[in-house]
């Protein structure tokens, strides 16, 4: 028997400074509805992790974004990753050592620029990673003024969270 996949979800401008309200048991139940299975949400920013008999990530996230998009009326962008992809994106750290509150993943689902074309840093530094950029804000992300394309289309979490919701992926006890 194969083990049953397990996904991490994390969308895009839920809940964030009043936009894309949605609460995280409507999260939980939408997964339900696409086939997910024991999902679990973690802060109600929408990040999410559940169990899918689908094995094609991609198949996962079209199905949740139309379901998403169905329910709360407006596009909905979702990244999805596996177990591996957060072991891979965990183990690539450009700066391991830096404060977990300051460094942030941008999950991207296209391909990740070498060059994130970044303006105005003081003293952020970005760097490429696997489906994502590292971002790292030694003085905070407060009143940074980093702009880069890429912002546009992705999601951000802090290394925390990432960490958080790679645990819960693991405790599905999938691969």
């Amino acid at each position: 028997m194969r083990p049953v996949p397990a996904y991490a979800a994390f969308l895009r401008a839920v809940n964030v400074s009043g936009t894309g309200k949605l609460a995280m048991e409507d999260l939980r139940r939408l997964i339900q509805e696409i086939g997910g299975r024991r999902a679990a949400t973690y802060i109600a920013s929408g990040n999410a992790v559940f169990e899918h008999d689908d094995d094609t990530p991609g198949a996962v996230k079209a199905a949740l974004e139309a379901r998403l998009e169905a329910f709360t009326r407006r596009a909905a962008g979702v990244m999805i990753r596996t177990t591996d992809d957060l072991d891979t994106v965990l183990s690539e750290l450009p700066w391991p050592e830096a404060d977990p509150k300051q460094l942030m993943v941008l999950f991207l689902d296209g391909p990740v620029p070498e060059d994130p074309e970044a303006n105005q840093i003081t003293d952020e530094s970005i760097a490429p990673g696997p489906g994502c950029l590292y971002v790292h804000y030694p003085s905070g992300m407060g009143r940074s003024k980093l702009a880069y394309p890429a912002q546009k289309t992705g999601t951000a979490r802090n290394l925390n969270t990432v960490r958080k919701v790679h645990g819960m992926l693991r405790a599905l006890g999938s691969p």
